[in-house]
């Protein structure tokens, strides 16, 4: 009989990690995720340990006229099954995001955004109270990403300035860890972040750490970095709170101060 409790979990641990029912589990997850999104989504393979850590691999979300709207190489996570029944939340080791590719789009300005019909999937059609939720990221890394944004009907600038109508980001990574997401309280810190636009522009690095909860929101230690300029942020702090319904950002009033050792350095001959 004591034997029972150990054999159980180590049956189900070499059932998980043979391919054919991890291969079965993706199929289970592409029909799930399709249903969710209400559109085509493809997991091109899975592996995963049972009880620490899953990777997804070629992952792809169609828009609604079923072209490819995201693509991400490698999607992993890992869970430390311990520090979650100790602590009594879901806390999630590690993220890694590598090779994610981002496509948004729209006809004319104002049109919807190709993913639109994806995320009203995701809006309340009732006003319920939402489910109490506590997790913590310990630590995410993306590497490797990008994005695009193009107004179809738009021309696009041939002179190699900076076009909001056809907006290229690639070459992005960032290092971020989120010590608590819950109902109540977010606690997200950006140690690292940098990305390079097609036009030229090139962020070196971008570092922050927010913090809200029912009453407040502030946003501490921002700094941004480009090749030749420096800017850094005074604390913004917020009265009231995003994460309070009704909440209207247009009615928030701040003081935004640049630290003294900031400076910029205009070196591009248009824009």
């Amino acid at each position: 009989m004591l034997v029972l409790p150990l054999a159980v979990p180590a049956l189900l641990y070499i059932i998980l990690s043979i391919p054919g029912v991890q291969a079965s589990l993706g199929r289970k997850a592409e029909k799930e995720l399709t249903s969710l999104l209400g559109t085509e989504v493809s997991i091109g393979r899975v592996d995963y340990s049972p009880f620490t850590r899953i990777v997804l691999r070629d992952v792809s979300v169609n828009d609604s006229t079923g072209h490819e709207a995201l693509h991400v190489g490698h999607l992993g996570a890992g869970i430390s099954i311990g520090e979650t029944l100790w602590n009594k939340r879901l806390i999630i080791t590690y993220a890694e995001i590598i090779d994610l590719q981002l496509s948004l789009w729209r006809d004319s300005v104002g049109a919807p955004l190709n993913i639109d019909p994806i995320l009203a999937r995701f809006k309340k059609k009732d006003k319920k109270e939402k489910s109490p939720f506590d997790l913590a990221v310990n630590m995410v890394v993306i590497r490797r990403s990008g994005l695009s944004y193009d107004v179809r009907s738009m021309p696009v600038r041939d002179d190699g300035a900076f076009d909001p109508s056809h907006i290229k980001v690639y070459g992005l990574r960032a290092d971020l860890r989120a010590p608590r997401i819950s109902n109540g309280e977010v606690d997200v810190e950006v140690k690292r972040m940098a990305a390079t636009e097609q036009s030229g522009f090139t962020l070196s690095s971008l570092t922050a750490a927010l913090h809200m909860d029912m009453s407040a929101a502030s946003l501490t230690d921002l700094s941004i970095q480009l090749p030749n300029s420096s800017i850094a942020f005074d604390n913004i702090d917020i009265e009231g709170s995003p994460l309070v319904p009704g909440f209207d950002f247009k009615s928030v009033h701040t003081a935004i101060r640049l630290l003294p050792d900031s400076h910029v350095a205009v070196s591009y001959t248009h824009l």
